[in-house]
């Protein structure tokens, strides 16, 4: 005989029949309400295939039918469930009381919500709503009264849909597609309006042509909903401006009234967030290009500053997006250059401007002060790296691009030898003020050569004028005399001045020594101006040129036809460089090219010539660049280089490099980058001296 079984339920099953079974008379009727959903409503709504207005609107009024129904069977099951019911429950046996009506009318729009989203094919109806209200915002913005009735119907449709708890996802639908009607609109009207703030302008004028719209749609004429609606309208703005970020930078400040909307409608972090994203992007895209000059980058830079300074004077801004612009100004070669010569040389410039108006009390901040008492934590988008500062000072976030402020005192130095050295009225005035200007931000002892090459020019003016008292120097001759030790390397080359001229130099020469005690003066020939007046048969030309130019054309006074070779020799210098001074006064009309080797005087204007004008001046400078003067050291290595090349045959860079680092003994040890070898190089090659073929450098044959 078998025992008898014991049968123990699982725990899926367990689960299950717990599931199935309402623990409340509130579960029963939503119980019910979800079996009667499934079995009946979604048969009946299967057939609309919501594709059309009139389709979406019979599928909200199905709905509609079926949400009444559900209210009317709470309110049967409130007063008398038994006698009504044509089926008895165990579960309501008598009327809900107050607190379980509450509760299922709280209850219902969630849940009808959730129902319609399993059961229905509810994407394609949010699908269908959104553009339905597109193409009703549409009709409502023409304002004509023939769409009278279908603005009607969509009111009632959105009255129905806030009706049946599916007012969540027509807020959903129609903000997002207001937000692209706004920005349509608003782009459309204002999008390029800069000059002038428009956040006020923007936001009455949405309210006025959509507001009354949302407040149907929403169901509420209370201030709040128009609130949204301008805090709606100002994000968009907001974005707006963001995209055309680089363009309002460029204008700036023509476009200073785009700027002051984003200071108005910028209030999140993801905002602020995507304005840096953008212009950064727009910046590495159009502008941080090799194609673009390195003084449009800096006017870029400028105009950044400023812009985003008056946009946040804390500076998070500016710090994040700054950093782009930095790193490829860094980058460049001639950053230094250009920023030197725009603050010192040219006088006209932006820089030159803001050099001169910054207030030097305002350059002693740095970081926190402790003792501030408006002091402020730090913003909460703010870079690991920032850093906060007391005034927005242009030249001093330019100098501190590069960590040193050694390379702008070299490059200073050579743009001040240069400037000073054309000077003929001994007053460097506005050379002396803006060095002023620049101590204060670089330092007084790293400028002391500085000062030192601007007291030599004030202090040349006093010994030449005690000379000319003491000696018959000409009137017409002038000296600079400078501290060698104190001036950047200058570009000398040998020249045999006329005897005249020679004369009046060892004459200034001797009555220097005994002036100064014995000190003697090295005079650099080629160096200076020379003010001549070139007299020919039917005019004479005034002109401002080089010794080495009015040491050739003093050569015609003699001999009206020269050939190259001797000129060359008389005043010892190589042919190519006789052949540019003679291009120069072919230029000018005063000689003429007779052949390849041959010049003459051009005596009368109206002489025709057998040859054509091909000169191309050239910007000469007195000082030797940086890259001249690298170029000078390094050939103190070349006879270790022609060694080499002459034992071991042709050698690509690095090898070079590599050997130059382990034989060349000290006091002069080699120390230099493979960069600077392979410019050194390149210099031999155009002096054709070496070859490069094959990746490999050897000596030419």
């Amino acid at each position: 005989m078998a025992s008898p079984s014991t049968h123990k339920p699982s725990r899926e099953s367990l689960r299950s029949s717990l599931h199935l079974v309402p623990a409340t008379p509130v579960d029963y009727f939503f119980l019910q309400i979800r079996r009667h959903f499934n079995d009946s409503v979604c048969v009946s709504l299967a057939s609309l295939s919501l594709k059309s207005d009139d389709q979406l609107h019979k599928f909200v009024d199905e709905l509609f039918v079926v949400w009444n129904a559900y209210v009317e069977r709470i309110d049967i099951l409130a007063k008398d469930p038994v006698s009504s019911s044509t089926h008895s429950s165990p579960f309501i046996r008598k009327p809900l009381t107050t607190e379980e009506v509450a509760l299922i009318h709280a209850r219902m729009p969630v849940y009808f919500q959730s129902m319609c989203k399993q059961y229905l094919k509810f994407e394609q109806f949010e699908k269908l709503l959104r553009s339905y209200l597109q193409r009703t915002i549409t009709i409502w913005a023409r304002n004509s009264t023939d769409d009278a009735t279908r603005i009607s119907l969509f009111f009632d449709l959105c009255k129905k849909l806030r009706s049946i708890g599916l007012e969540g996802p027509l807020r959903e639908a129609f903000s997002s597609v207001l937000k692209r009607h706004i920005k349509e609109i608003v782009f459309t009207k204002f999008g390029v309006a800069w000059t002038e703030s428009i956040v006020h302008t923007v936001t009455q004028w949405v309210r006025s042509e959509i507001g009354s719209l949302v407040e149907h749609i929403f169901g509420s004429t209370n201030s709040k909903v128009l609130q949204q609606l301008d805090q709606l309208t100002l994000d968009i703005l907001a974005n707006i401006r963001s995209e055309d970020m680089l363009a309002i930078v460029l204008k700036y400040p023509r476009s200073h009234g785009a700027v002051e909307d984003l200071r108005m409608t910028l209030r999140l972090t993801e905002q602020r967030s995507f304005l840096v994203d953008t212009f950064i992007k727009d910046c590495n895209r159009h502008v941080l290009l090799p194609s673009t000059s390195t003084k449009s980058l800096i006017s870029l830079y400028i105009l950044t500053i400023r812009c985003f300074t008056h946009l946040e004077p804390s500076g998070v801004l500016l710090n994040r997006v700054s950093k782009s612009i930095r790193a490829y100004l860094k980058e460049r070669d001639d950053t230094i250059k250009c920023l030197m010569t725009s603050m010192f040389v040219d006088q006209d410039s932006e820089l030159a401007a803001e050099l001169a108006r910054t207030d030097s009390t305002t350059l002693e901040f740095d970081g926190d002060r402790y003792d501030d008492l408006n002091w402020t934590p730090d913003p909460i988008d703010a870079a690991p790296d920032y850093k906060k500062n007391g005034d927005n000072d242009i030249v001093s976030r330019l100098l501190s691009i590069f960590n040193s402020k050694e390379v702008f005192v070299q490059e200073l130095q050579l743009l001040l030898a240069d400037r000073l050295l054309r000077i003929t009225n001994y007053a460097p005035k506005k050379e002396a003020v803006n060095l002023e200007l620049l101590r204060q931000r670089l330092g007084d002892a790293s400028l002391q050569m500085c000062t030192v090459m601007i007291k030599d020019i004030q202090q040349s003016h006093e010994i030449d004028a005690l000379i000319h008292r003491r000696a018959h120097v000409s009137s017409n001759f002038h000296a600079t005399i400078l501290s060698r030790l104190f001036w950047p390397k200058l570009s000398v080359h040998p020249l045999r001045l006329p005897r005249p001229i020679q004369h009046q130099l060892d004459m200034f020469a001797e009555e220097f020594a005994l002036v100064k005690n014995k000190r003697e003066l090295v005079f650099l020939p080629n160096l200076g101006v020379v003010d001549i007046d070139v007299e020919l048969e039917d005019r004479t030309i005034s002109m401002t040129v080089t010794p080495e130019q009015a040491a050739v054309l003093c050569l015609f006074q003699d001999s009206q036809t020269l050939d190259v070779e001797s000129a060359a020799q008389v005043i010892e210098q190589n042919e190519d460089r006789v052949r540019k001074h003679m291009a120069f006064w072919v230029h000018h009309r005063v000689i003429a090219q007779v052949d390849a080797n041959h010049f003459r005087v051009r005596e009368k204007d109206t002489e025709e010539t057998v040859t054509e004008d091909n000169y191309e001046a050239e910007q000469v400078s007195a000082v030797q660049s940086s890259t001249e003067t690298a170029a000078d050291e390094m050939r103190i290595y070349w006879s270790f280089v022609v060694g080499m090349l002459t034992n071991l045959g042709a050698l690509e860079l690095e090898r070079i490099h590599n050997m130059l680092t382990m034989f060349v003994p000290p006091p002069n040890g080699y120390t230099r980058s493979q960069a600077e070898l392979r410019e050194f190089l390149a210099l031999m090659i155009k002096e054709e001296k070496l070859e490069f073929t094959g990746g490999a450098y050897k000596l030419k044959q």
